[in-house]
């Protein structure tokens, strides 16, 4: 009876989570069949701040791949050029960090950038190195780490260690782990043994709550995990799905381009206090803008919001960001001259001139 009663027990818990581990979950599921043409965006959005950002006419902007953000700056990842721009939080245009090259302190490329308490990393993975500068952009030092740590998103944690997440498999760490300063593995947090295939978005997984606690999303499977850097803890927090298979769901298949089934993807997550917006790719090239109303349940799907918030023109280019309870997106001069040029003088567009965009969400 004693043996019959602990398989049962696992079959619950195994019903509440797709995941194999033993660990229960809420499951959110969507129909992604049924998508409206538009729902507003006033529903969920509370206020959009606009932050004007130019530089200096030596300078321009070239592909934005992310935009981040501290107390006092706002640091603009240029992937074109491998450069950050800093400004204030103002818009004003402070100084430069990083240079590609060969010298100390140079790399061959911008991989990915993410701010600490105290300075700024940028990681270059081709020879597995975090370069790490002041936020005026004096060089400090380089952390390196052997390939087997390579990892698809990282930030700096408390206490100067870094919390690593991989989500495609690679290597065999799949999952949550943490780096020290010398390069080396400290901690496995969580070992996932399923690989499946996953398409980096460059979207980053990992968010600061406002409680201190890092939220870690796994796209493949959609799972949301909440990470605790007091005890170094780390658990499930819900699952959302689609009614389309997902990456997760064809495990051992080594890359997405074998996948021969319908299936969606969802790499795009701005998880907040009472909302989730999820970007999805479904079959057939079309797209849903989902969204969960964490207090009612209720769930929205639509091919893009209607634009009904004064001063607001577009969406823009959607930008990974690390603000809480905010979607941030940009306009450039070429976004405003291809889909808006009535605009172009109006705005005082240049190549030198970015539109920051932040849509901050109701509580």
């Amino acid at each position: 009876m004693r043996v019959i009663n602990l398989f049962l027990c696992a079959l619950l818990v195994c019903a509440s989570c797709s995941s194999k581990y033993e660990e229960p979950c809420e499951i959110v599921r969507y129909d992604h069949t049924n998508i409206k043409k538009s729902y507003p965006l006033s529903s969920f959005i509370d206020t959009v701040r606009f932050t004007r950002l130019e530089l200096p006419e030596s300078y321009f902007f070239g592909r934005v791949k992310d935009i981040l953000f501290d107390d006092s700056g706002i640091y603009v990842v240029d992937s074109k050029q491998d450069i950050v721009y800093r400004f204030n939080s103002d818009g004003t245009f402070l100084n430069t960090i990083g240079k590609r090259g060969e010298g100390p302190g140079e790399y061959a490329d911008l991989t990915s950038c993410f701010l600490g308490k105290n300075s700024i990393y940028i990681a270059d993975i081709g020879p597995c190195r975090i370069y790490e500068y002041s936020f005026d952009g004096d060089y400090i030092g380089t952390i390196s780490h052997p390939f087997k740590l390579v990892y698809n998103y990282i930030r700096e944690l408390s206490n100067g260690n870094f919390l690593c997440h991989t989500v495609s498999g690679m290597n065999k760490m799949h999952g949550v782990w943490i780096m020290d300063r010398q390069g080396e593995l400290s901690k496995r947090v969580l070992a996932i043994s399923e690989i499946y295939p996953f398409i980096s978005s460059g979207w980053n997984t990992m968010t600061l709550q406002e409680d201190g606690t890092i939220q870690i999303y796994d796209p493949p499977v959609g799972i949301f995990y909440s990470f605790n850097p007091q005890d170094e803890s780390i658990h499930k927090i819900f699952q959302h799905k689609s009614n389309y298979k997902m990456t997760g769901d064809f495990i051992g298949v080594e890359s997405s381009y074998y996948i021969k089934e319908e299936h969606a993807n969802c790499d795009i997550v701005v998880n907040t206090d009472r909302y989730l917006l999820s970007i999805w790719s479904l079959p057939d090239m079309t797209a849903s803008f989902t969204l969960l109303d964490k207090n009612t349940q209720k769930v929205e799907n639509c091919s893009y919001p209607e634009m009904d918030i004064p001063g607001l023109i577009n969406l823009g280019n959607w930008m990974p960001s690390n603000l809480f309870n905010t979607w941030v997106t940009c306009f450039n001069d070429e976004f405003i001259d291809e889909y808006f040029p009535e605009k172009y003088d109006e705005l005082r567009m240049s190549e030198n001139v970015l539109i920051v965009n932040k849509l901050i969400f109701k509580h």
